[in-house]
């Protein structure tokens, strides 16, 4: 009778998973982040400091894909390692913005070596040629190699949260609890 009453009054609910986990919520809030800073950035230099722009359509891309490039990379090293990732977030800013120094001749033989293998070399490179160049293949070269960072660190960070999934299925089943 009080399961006829209770369903009477409260229908008949089912626990529901959410549609979308904690990391997705924080990841796509984080992405809406770096997407908005990027363009205020791009308008406030455009209109504020009254840059001319040759390429817009380069400029405004480069920002927003430096800024998706860069939360995927934090967010990556963050999620996968923790407080170590936090820590290797600083220090990739660090290399960065000392070995990202132009011109990359007058670099020390450590930060030239390293200078290709960095993000903000091509951003750089982007930003230069969106404003100031008129070559489009060279702009739309380094927005590619923007996408091909974004894409190894959110490639690494999907295979991180596959592995950390598997390893608390497992660590679950040990213990009885099956999702």
């Amino acid at each position: 009778f009080a399961k006829s009453v209770h369903f009477l009054f409260f229908g008949f609910t089912q626990r529901r998973k959410p549609v979308f986990s904690f990391e997705e919520i924080r990841f796509f809030f984080f992405l809406g982040i770096a997407i908005a800073q990027a363009v205020i950035c791009g308008l406030v230099g455009q209109f504020g400091l009254g840059l001319d722009i040759n390429l817009p359509a380069a400029y405004y891309l480069g920002l927003i894909a430096t800024a998706i490039t860069y939360m995927l990379i934090v967010e990556c090293l963050m999620v996968n390692l923790g407080d170590v990732g936090k820590f290797l977030s600083m220090v990739l800013m660090v290399l960065q913005l000392t070995g990202g120094t132009f011109p990359t001749e007058l670099n020390p033989g450590f930060f030239q070596a390293i200078n290709p293998f960095l993000p903000m070399t091509y951003n750089i490179q982007l930003m230069k040629e969106a404003i100031s160049g008129h070559n489009q293949a060279y702009a739309w070269y380094n927005f590619g190699m923007q996408f091909i960072f974004a894409a190894i660190a959110l490639g690494l960070l999907m295979l991180g949260n596959i592995i950390r999934r598997i390893k608390n299925r497992r660590e679950g089943e040990k213990i009885g609890i099956v999702d």
